[in-house]
């Protein structure tokens, strides 16, 4: 499975990272995204997936990472 760790990038750049990540790895789905533990990285993440359509799974057992499913 494809990973964007998210680690060390700055929340300005997240969404660029992530749309560039999502559209050169659509092919690919899934794929999982790393966030970490910072709620913040989350939510900018998240929300990204949601305004582009995206459906994605939290795991449980995780909540630093994000599955990209389709």
């Amino acid at each position: 499975m494809e990973e964007l760790d998210l680690h060390g990038f700055f929340h300005s750049d997240v969404e660029l990272e992530v749309k560039n990540f999502l559209f050169l790895n659509f092919d690919k789905l899934p794929v999982r995204i790393i966030t970490g533990r910072s709620s913040k990285m989350n939510e900018i993440v998240t929300n990204i997936l949601q305004k582009n359509g995206y459906y994605y799974d939290v795991p449980a057992h995780n909540p630093g990472e994000i599955i990209v499913l389709y």
